[in-house]
């Protein structure tokens, strides 16, 4: 157990492997995402079903929306591993404007922060990931 006294741990002390399993798992599902899309909207089959009348949304909208979003998702942990060192100072000088203004922040362990940052990442593509899917195949006639 960590003793309360020493300050928590600092993203120096992390490693750019979560950011790297988060962009290669977003980017393979922006691949299967964008593809689907891709497909449905090339092989033609693609019309917005509507039961009440509203302004036409139309097929590009539909598809290429979710995957605009996985693409934002797959760069954003891509930068972070590929620039890695920028990010850290970064992440170090706004951690210690924090520390420095409020105790609270003191005991914040930033290595499981950017770990669950990286999760977060990986869990919102998935999801936009099954939305583009279910996007894609309602468009299908």
């Amino acid at each position: 157990m960590r003793d309360s006294r020493t300050e928590a741990s600092s993203i120096l002390d992390a490693s750019p492997r979560a950011a790297r399993l988060a962009w290669i798992i977003n980017g393979s599902l922006f691949a299967i995402g964008a593809s689907v899309s891709t497909f449905v909207y090339l092989s033609g089959s693609g019309e917005i079903m509507r039961r009440v009348q509203v302004p036409k949304e139309s097929v590009e909208t539909q598809l290429f929306t979710l995957p605009f979003f996985q693409l934002v998702l797959f760069l954003t942990p891509l930068l972070i591993d590929l620039n890695w060192r920028g990010f850290q100072l970064g992440f170090r000088h706004s951690e210690q404007l924090q520390r420095a203004r409020d105790a609270r922040y003191r005991e914040m362990d930033s290595v499981l922060l950017y770990y669950g940052m990286c999760s977060m990442m990986i869990f919102m593509g998935s999801i936009v990931f099954f939305l583009a899917l279910a996007s894609a195949l309602a468009a299908i006639k």
